[in-house]
């Protein structure tokens, strides 16, 4: 009987048994909703000028900063199940890095890859939101970092338009089966994923972090450009920021976008991972599918 009372005091001091949703019990469901409530943001200039950024899907986190805890942060606009959350994520608290590769039909009928990062958690990140006045909780395991462009409302994407610089960069956080199975895997999309290795516990909540903070800078200010400032390269920017790797940065060219194979970006992404020894040829895992 010792013994196993020591063991339940063992697992309660763990940070594996970490439980969050205190916090939200000080917070009213008011309180929650007024950090997911927007504003509309416009487009300053180019060919959608005066037009709103589509919101309903894609949004930035922010964090918040009064209610950021010893371990843990909060930020806004977590999307899951089709809803906006406030996300209390733990300072401490990814297990596994995923890079997820999703391979996409492009101009002329090629294939290319949209890069992004999933992130496994050995601590779970706990979220809330309002419904009716009362206060809702969950809690996910699996989530995604994801930059992408953002569209005025009505428009679909125009690789035309992202060669040219129109659109703005938006840079979210979601639940990992959301935006893979209902975004990506609906439209016809392969999703691959590549396990990093040779990264410490500190540098996978660097990087979760950094993701994060990315985002909250950035907002909707940054625009999204094909060659320098899109998914490969913004995630390669955060990447090596978080292993403190002095890095040449990762841009698109004429030779990794149209002349290096069927899936050009999709190699050269490989390659870039390789060379930082972050993957090796027992790095690929299940594709990620319904």
């Amino acid at each position: 009987m010792k013994n196993f009372f020591f063991s339940l005091v063992a697992i309660a001091l763990s940070s594996s048994f970490f439980v969050p949703h205190v916090l939200a019990k000080k917070l009213s469901p008011e309180q929650i909703s007024s950090y997911l409530k927007i504003d509309p943001v416009y487009y300053k200039e180019g060919s959608f000028q005066g037009r709103a950024i589509d919101q309903s899907l894609k949004r930035p986190v922010r964090l918040i900063s009064e209610l950021e805890k010893e371990e843990s942060y909060f930020v806004s606009h977590f999307y899951n199940q089709g809803q906006f959350w406030v996300a209390e994520i733990p300072k401490q608290g990814v297990k596994k890095v995923i890079a997820q590769l999703a391979l996409f039909k492009g101009p002329l009928g090629m294939t290319l890859t949209h890069l992004q990062y999933r992130f496994l958690m050995d601590v779970p990140v706990g979220l809330y939101r309002s419904k009716g006045g009362v206060l809702k909780k969950t809690r996910t395991n699996d989530l995604i970092f994801t930059v992408q462009a953002a569209l005025p409302k009505g428009e679909d994407y125009d690789a035309l338009e992202a060669m040219k610089g129109t659109y703005k960069m938006t840079s979210r956080l979601s639940n990992t089966f959301d935006r893979v199975i209902y975004e990506e895997v609906a439209a016809g999309d392969i999703v691959t994923q590549y396990e990093l290795s040779n990264i410490s516990q500190e540098q996978r909540d660097a990087l979760l972090f950094n993701s994060v903070n990315f985002s909250n800078q950035n907002l909707y200010e940054k625009d999204y450009k094909v060659a320098t400032e899109n998914c490969i390269s913004v995630s390669f920017d955060i990447l090596d920021q978080s292993l403190a790797l002095n890095r040449e940065r990762v841009v698109l060219t004429l030779k990794n976008m149209f002349l290096n194979g069927q899936s050009p970006n999709e190699k050269m992404i490989l390659e870039e991972l390789r060379a930082r020894n972050l993957i090796h040829n027992k790095s690929r895992i299940e594709n990620y599918k319904k």
